[in-house]
């Protein structure tokens, strides 16, 4: 059994948006899914992906580059708001330290652009949200 009815979604974050969008295109899409590169679209820096090979696209995310990436799945690299990107003797460009730095680039562009106070210093002392009160 599955998370999504058809048997679809039976691993890890199956019940979630990781389930929902394969039981979306397997089952009620009028198209069908069209498989795209992991390490552009759902980049985890994770290790080569061997057995099987992906379809389409490369196996080692972590020697993506930075600019090639769409999105990111901060699991291995761990949360933005952690403060402590991982670090793997793999990872020789260090992508998830630039995509951390990224994601902060980000923040500081919606906390200005909402006319928020911006941080610029989120993580000094343990993370700190971005505070939608202040104005």
């Amino acid at each position: 059994d599955g998370a999504w009815p058809g048997g679809i979604g039976a691993w890890w974050g199956g019940s979630t948006i990781q389930g929902l969008l394969p039981y979306y295109f397997a089952t009620k899409a009028d198209e069908p899914a069209v498989e795209v590169d992991r390490c552009t679209y759902d980049n985890m820096v994770d290790k080569p992906v061997l057995d099987p090979p992906p379809r389409v696209g490369a196996s080692a995310c972590r020697s993506a580059k930075l600019s090639d990436v769409k999105f990111v799945h901060f699991t291995v690299c761990q949360k933005p708001w952690s403060c402590h990107p991982a670090r793997t003797p793999d990872d020789r460009d260090l992508l998830c330290v630039n995509l951390h730095r990224k994601w902060f680039e980000f923040r500081r562009q919606v906390e200005s652009k909402l006319g928020l106070e911006v941080a610029q210093r989120p993580c000094k002392n343990g993370y700190t949200p971005i505070n939608f009160l202040h104005r």
